[in-house]
């Protein structure tokens, strides 16, 4: 099915399960920050709370609700919020998150400065009760190109899925997200491999919110990702793709080892770095 429109720009998805908590916080920040030829694609994953009701008491004409009767889950809601987007570039964002001001206008200007680029992302600040007494934790707001991107790919993920901003063609492409534990990172190393085109931005553009109902904190999801074995042959393929094969060990141990000491994945994740001390 393709549904793109012309008129529309962006479209926003954000899927939501019994997120009755923060989602109109995510919504309404989410809304604030997009132009008139934007649409805001919420999927509901049969939420059983109150989530539904809350984000139907928001009057705005670039809201879309969405039931996910067909394919519960959040790839299913993802596919399903894809499927029906209608902008030629699509964003996400997450129902406990918040959407900062100037957000959409500082990546989309970035696209249209830089057409090459399929798949945008952002660093983030994050807050929430795991990082106490910190108020706020921003990730090391650096840049990363392309080969940066991918490069630190090999290693582990260097974008904050809610930041994206991608071309609506790469992820149809790309047949969307599989069913996978870490569906986020399977579909940058298949995007990577396929030689699309990355970028990532300093500035954050969104308020990643902690808290003790993430399936992202839970010890099952982490033993789940480490058991996805088709992340490691993703991986090696890619090394080799970067010309960074088995012959050059070092320099591709190296070149991850400074990305990752500049604080990036241990800032994003600081509840993980702490436990692993």
């Amino acid at each position: 099915m393709n549904l793109f429109d012309d008129r529309i720009t962006l479209s926003v998805l954000l899927p939501v399960r019994d997120g009755a908590k923060y989602i109109q916080k995510a919504v309404r920040s989410t809304l604030s920050a997009m132009s008139d030829s934007s649409e805001l694609v919420v999927v509901d994953d049969n939420s059983e709370d109150e989530t539904s009701y809350l984000v139907r008491e928001i009057r705005d004409s670039r809201l879309r609700i969405i039931k996910n009767g067909s394919n519960p889950g959040l790839v299913g809601a993802l596919n399903l919020g894809l499927e029906l987007a209608r902008g030629k570039y699509v964003a996400r964002m997450d129902s406990d998150d918040i959407c900062f001001p100037w957000r959409f206008a500082l990546q989309l200007r970035e696209l249209k400065k830089s057409p090459q680029i399929d798949f945008l992302f952002s660093t983030a600040l994050v807050f929430g009760k795991p990082i106490k007494p910190y108020p706020v934790l921003p990730q090391l707001p650096r840049a990363l190109s392309d080969f940066e991107f991918k490069l630190a790919l090999i290693s582990w993920n260097p974008a904050v899925h809610p930041t994206m901003v991608a071309r609506r063609s790469a992820l149809l492409d790309l047949g969307g997200y599989r069913n996978v534990p870490a569906e986020d990172l399977d579909l940058w190393l298949r995007a990577a491999l396929r030689n699309f085109n990355f970028r990532r931005l300093a500035l954050p553009t969104i308020g990643l919110r902690l808290h003790g109902n993430q399936v992202t904190r839970k010890q099952a999801w982490i033993e789940d990702v480490a058991n996805q074995g088709e992340l490691d042959l993703y991986r090696a393929e890619l090394a080799k793709l970067l010309e960074l094969n088995s012959a050059k060990p070092i320099k591709i141990r190296s070149q991850a080892a400074r990305l990752e000491s500049a604080g990036l994945p241990r800032v994003f994740a600081p509840w993980k770095w702490r436990k692993s001390r």
